[in-house]
C-alpha cells in the first residue's frame, strides 16, 4: 500500500543517497579524524529506512515552504540528529554499538544542535528548549520499556500511549516547520498527532518482533500479553519463538493489538486533519488500512487455514 502522494514526492525530490552523503559531509568537516568512517556509515543510521524520515519535510511542503534549499537542509538536519539516537538505541536495546559509532555520537549531537540554533539567529536556544522537553519524553517511555524489561508485569493504557514517545525528539523540527511557515498555532496539534501515530506503529512494531523480544527477554507488550495469556500456573520456558505468533493470534492477542494501533491511527488522523496537517492525518489513515488488511489476513489464518505471507 502506497504512501502519501506528497511523501513519495519529497522522496523523489531527495533521494536517501543524496542525503546521506550530505549530513556525511558536514559531519566530517567537523571530525576530520573520522572522515573514512563517516563514509564507511550503514545509511540506516542516519534513519533513511524509517517511514517518519520525510515527513517532516512533507509537511514543510504542504504548510508552504517547498524550497530545495529549506527541505536539503531540514533533511541533513533530521539525518546528523537520527545518528545520535541510533547510537543509543542499539546500547539500550543490544548492549552495545560499533566504537567508532561511540566516538562520533558526541558529533551527531553537537552538530545537530548547533544546526538548530543556527535556525533561530535571534534566540539560539529556542529549538534547544522544545529539544529539551521532547528528550525528556523520550526517557520517560524509555524508562517504562526498561521498567518492563526487568519485571514481567501489564502495560497500562497509558504507558502503551508513552512508548510512542519513543520518536519525540523528532517533534524539535515540527515546531522549526511550523516557524518557517506562520503555524505556530498548530505545531502542538502536530506534535501530538505524530506521537499518537507513533504509538500506534510501536504496537505493530513489537507484534512483528515478537521472537526477538522473547529470545532477548524484553517483555514488549503483546509479548507480556502472550505470556500472561497462558494463566498463573504457566511458564514462558513451555514457549518457543514458532509458537508466538499461534499463541497470539489464538488467545486474541494479536486481534487486541490490532485494535489498539487501529484506534491509535484514527486518532492521530483526526487530530492532524484538525491543525492542517494532513500529510500526517493521510500517513495515519494509511497505515489504518494496513491493519485492516492484517485482520483479514488473521481471519482467513484462523477460519480457513490460510498463513500470513
Amino acid at each position: 500500500m502506497r504512501l502519501p502522494a506528497l511523501l513519495e514526492v519529497v522522496q523523489e525530490r531527495f533521494p536517501w543517497e543524496d542525503v546521506a552523503r550530505g549530513a556525511g559531509r558536514i559531519l566530517a568537516e567537523r571530525l576530520p579524524e573520522l572522515s573514512s568512517e563517516i563514509a564507511a556509515l550503514d545509511p540506516r543510521v542516519f534513519g533513511l529506512s524509517s517511514g517518519f524520515f520525510y515527513l517532516p519535510a512533507a509537511l514543510a511542503v504542504e504548510w508552504g515552504r517547498a524550497d530545495d534549499a529549506s527541505l536539503g537542509r531540514l533533511l541533513r538536519l533530521l539525518a546528523i540528529g537520527h545518528g545520535h539516537f541510533a547510537f543509543q538505541d542499539l546500547v539500550i536495546d543490544d548492549g552495545g554499538a560499533p566504537p567508532q559509532l561511540c566516538l562520533l555520537s558526541d558529533t551527531f549531537l553537537l552538530t545537530y544542535l548547533d544546526q538548530l540554533a543556527d535556525e533561530a539567529p535571534d534566540d539560539p536556544g529556542r529549538y534547544r528548549r522544545w529539544h529539551d522537553q521532547y528528550y525528556g519524553w523520550y526517557a520517560s517511555a524509555l524508562q517504562v520499556e526498561l521498567a518492563h524489561r526487568s519485571r514481567l508485569h501489564r502495560f497500562t493504557p497509558a504507558e502503551i500511549l508513552e512508548l510512542g514517545m519513543k520518536a519525540a525528539p523528532g517533534n524539535t523540527t515540527i515546531h522549526l516547520i511550523a516557524d518557517w511557515t506562520g503555524h505556530e498555532d498548530s505545531a502542538v496539534g502536530a506534535v501530538t498527532s505524530v506521537m499518537q501515530l507513533c504509538a500506534g506503529l510501536q504496537v505493530l512494531d513489537d507484534v512483528n518482533d515478537l521472537s526477538e523480544d522473547f529470545a532477548g527477554g524484553n517483555y514488549s507488550m503483546p509479548l507480556t500479553e502472550i505470556i500472561l495469556s497462558l494463566g498463573p500456573d504457566s511458564s514462558s520456558e513451555c514457549l518457543q519463538p514458532d509458537d508466538l505468533l499461534a499463541v497470539a493470534a489464538d488467545s486474541g492477542v494479536f486481534a487486541n493489538c490490532l485494535d489498539i494501533s487501529e484506534s491509535l491511527f484514527s486518532l492521530a488522523a483526526c487530530t492532524a486533519a484538525s491543525v492542517g496537517a494532513n500529510v500526517i492525518s493521510e500517513l495515519a489513515a494509511t497505515w489504518g488500512r494496513r491493519v485492516d488488511m492484517r485482520r483479514d489476513l488473521l481471519f482467513k489464518a484462523l477460519f480457513t487455514g490460510a498463513t500470513e505471507e
